[in-house]
């Protein structure tokens, strides 16, 4: 199994300030998500692994499943300065990160995405996007969600994106008016209304 001895490393180095009540993507090994998240509550670790519906057909029924919004990979919070029991954990390929360190995840991020879920609102991994202009949805049960508009065909949807693995999510936003969106920018401290319409894009997954 592999081991990024390497980060380990790097984490036995860091302050616990630097890894307190931070959030960090766990690359994990196919289809073991689910246990490797137990495996970390187990331990201590907060994890957190957001899943969304998905209707499957077959020739006789169809089905409801809830699936993966980012396969192969859980999301854990830190409570300590060591890192090494997350890496030790079966099924644990490494901890994402760059140029030996870890990378924590915005806080914003990961509450983002459980909004999403407890929302019940409709959701799906796509291609990942990290350009273009953010939005805060001001109200209803998104609200505080900031991510970027879009359209695709006729389907206005927000993007959230985790830049440390790489990967976007699109959410339905459909059901909200452009009253109740504004824009951010920089940190998301700042915020105008919005004047404008979502970014118009292909449909590619």
């Amino acid at each position: 199994m592999l081991r990024d001895f390497g980060v380990v490393d790097e984490v036995a180095q860091m302050s616990s300030s630097e890894l307190v009540k931070a959030w960090f993507a766990v690359q994990v090994a196919p289809r073991c998500e689910a246990r490797v998240s137990s495996l970390l509550e187990y331990k201590g670790y907060q994890s957190f692994c957001p899943t969304y519906k998905a209707q499957r057909k077959w020739s006789d029924r169809a089905k409801t499943l809830s699936l993966l919004l980012f396969p192969g990979y859980v999301f854990c919070r830190t409570h300590g300065p060591i890192l090494g029991l997350v890496v030790s954990t079966p099924h644990v390929v490494r901890i994402v990160g760059y140029a030996g360190k870890p990378s924590p995840i915005e806080e914003a991020e990961i509450d983002a995405l459980k909004t999403v879920e407890r929302s019940g609102t409709t959701s799906q991994p796509c291609s990942y996007l990290r350009m273009g202009e953010r939005v805060r949805i001001k109200s209803g049960p998104l609200a505080g969600v900031i991510g970027i508009l879009v359209q695709i065909r006729n389907e206005k949807r927000l993007l959230l994106s985790i830049d440390a693995i790489m990967k976007s999510i699109s959410v339905d936003a459909t059901a909200v008016e452009s009253c109740d969106l504004e824009r951010v920018s920089g940190n998301g401290n700042g915020s105008q209304p919005l004047r404008t319409g979502p970014v118009l894009l292909s449909r590619k997954g």
